[in-house]
């Protein structure tokens, strides 16, 4: 080694707690710390100072010592409505705390009784393998976390809807945008589209026309005979032909 780290820290021996090395990374050189003993609970700031082999001093700096985190269990069973994935650990460790997972949706975990929970739930359909990757950002730390189904059959429509509420839940506000906008677009459309024609008016009642007794119907008001003969006036006399009463007046010649 061309070069080695030394560390001290304000709580006691720091060689009970962490072994530290040199070590080369794909950044370049630096300092491994790797625990040989009980960590502290608490953050703490650590000093670095790195020597030659030659004894030359080549740099120092304070390095902050952030607590480990630590999860519930390391399987964890999910039944159509989730799960919930504890997470212990420092306020400031869990602060920091990122996860990523295969065959499950993540959702934003909240800060409860000091420690951190992470709700997820299955895809549908059920994957063969689903698990969750725990990482701290500022520490190279990670704890993955096998999530096994407990339901099979007819819980996947259940995880299917679930699934569809939980996306109108995150994406509320898109949906309410179209809702609203579909509104006013009907309200529109109601005011200024075409009117409907109007209904025809109702056709005058017709009273029933009364007719003869040979029920015939009469188009003019006028008197009729027996023979269906109209009167105009007097009524008309029969004559006699003149020729048969002059034949009656001179028959005695």
């Amino acid at each position: 080694n061309l070069f080695r780290c030394i560390a001290t820290w304000e709580n006691g021996d720091i060689d009970q707690v962490f072994s530290v090395t040199p070590a080369i990374t794909a950044t370049g050189w630096a300092c491994r710390f790797t625990p040989v003993g009980s960590t502290p609970d608490t953050p703490t700031q650590v000093n670095l100072r790195v020597e030659s082999v030659k004894g030359g001093l080549s740099g120092s700096g304070t390095v902050p010592y952030i607590p480990p985190f630590t999860v519930g269990a390391q399987l964890v069973e999910a039944g159509p409505d989730g799960a919930v994935i504890r997470v212990s650990g420092h306020p400031d460790t869990l602060s920091h705390i990122t996860s990523k997972g295969e065959g499950v949706y993540l959702e934003s975990g909240w800060l409860e009784d000091g420690h951190l929970v992470l709700p997820i739930s299955l895809h549908t359909p059920i994957p063969k393998e689903a698990w969750v990757l725990i990482q701290s950002s500022r520490t190279v730390q990670e704890e993955r976390v096998n999530v096994q189904p407990t339901f099979q059959g007819s819980g996947e429509s259940r995880g299917f809807i679930f699934s569809i509420l939980k996306d109108l839940l995150i994406n509320y506000q898109t949906v309410l945008t179209l809702v609203v906008l579909s509104g006013l677009s009907f309200y529109v459309f109601r005011q200024t589209g075409p009117k409907p024609a109007p209904a025809p008016a109702p056709s005058p009642s017709r009273k029933p026309e009364t007719g003869s007794g040979s029920g015939e119907k009469s188009p003019t008001p006028y008197l009729w005979t027996v023979d269906n003969s109209p009167i105009y006036g007097s009524p008309m006399l029969r004559r006699s032909s003149p020729q048969a009463r002059n034949l009656s007046q001179y028959s005695y010649s």
